[in-house]
């Protein structure tokens, strides 16, 4: 078995109807705002529980996207259920990410707070509010992979249960590379933030580091700020890292790399956008950024 976040690996694929799962405490439902019923998994849920679901259901003001309520699981084989609203996808740029690993980490946080200790969740959002299965198969397994990561004595087990097996091929990919830390990022690319050239005036020097395989893949992966605190912005073009300040845009350093261990570098000397004027300083303050980007 894969090891995981922790120990053996918690988060388990199964193929098959989650509402015949009968080795978990709760199954989570795919619903709508209503939490009333509907198609797909929410409808399968709310018939095999019986009519008792629905009036439980009646009593709990809805669900928004995201968030998380429990009920009992009444005629189905589990005690509980956490009903879930994933987000509809519009595209992938209103935030469908981030609501759709809520709907993933507040069921695991109301199933930790009531004691449930073993839960199974179906591909959430991926039928009829239309979240492409291979975007959301990567936001699922990394959002119960994290979460589990900080909670890993809560749980017994997670259960990813797809109901076809195409579905289930791409969930497995996704959490065969999150486990493994394969999972595909952004390339970072020159358009991507404000940039300007190194500048004439400028110095040389020789960086020696021996960088693996795998460090040299997170390089070209580079790196966009995302908050104020980020300092740097790079990417990598052929064999060359360009290395900017975020706030300003200014080109600091440029590194081409070798096949050797030593790598050459062309540092900014313009007084009027690095102050820096020493090599040795620059070399350490170079040396320490990579070590910070090949781990990212």
């Amino acid at each position: 078995m894969k090891k995981g976040y922790c120990g053996e690996m918690k988060i388990q694929l199964m193929l098959g109807d989650i509402t015949k799962i009968d080795n978990v405490q709760a199954i989570v439902n795919a619903a709508n705002e209503s939490l009333l019923g509907g198609g797909g998994v929410d409808g399968a849920i709310h018939f095999a529980a019986g009519s008792e679901l629905l009036e439980e259901c009646r009593t709990l003001g809805g669900c928004r996207i995201g968030e998380a309520k429990l009920t009992k699981g009444y005629l189905l084989p589990c005690e509980y259920v956490i009903h879930t609203v994933g987000p509809r996808w519009h595209g992938g740029n209103y935030g469908e990410a981030d609501a759709l690993a809520a709907c993933y980490v507040n069921s695991l946080e109301v199933a930790r707070e009531h004691g449930i200790r073993s839960i199974a969740f179906p591909a959430i959002s991926t039928g009829a509010f239309g979240y492409p299965v291979k975007e959301a198969a990567k936001v699922a397994v990394k959002a119960v992979n994290e979460y589990l990561t900080g909670h890993e004595d809560d749980f017994e087990a997670v259960y990813l249960v797809m109901f076809d097996r195409q579905t289930h091929d791409v969930y497995k990919k996704a959490l065969d590379d999150v486990l493994n830390g394969a999972e595909d990022k952004p390339v970072a690319l020159r358009s991507d933030w404000k940039n300007l050239p190194m500048p004439e005036q400028c110095d040389h020097f020789t960086l020696k580091r021996k960088f693996s395989e795998q460090e040299m893949k997170n390089l070209r992966h580079g790196g966009i700020p995302q908050v104020m605190e980020d300092k740097w912005f790079w990417y990598m073009e052929g064999n060359k890292l360009y290395a900017h300040r975020s706030w300003t845009g200014y080109c600091i350093y440029e590194v081409e790399f070798s096949d050797s261990e030593e790598h050459q570098v062309t540092v900014n000397r313009d007084p009027g956008q690095y102050k820096c004027t020493s090599i040795t300083e620059d070399r350490a303050k170079l040396f320490c950024l990579l070590d910070w980007w090949v781990k990212q």
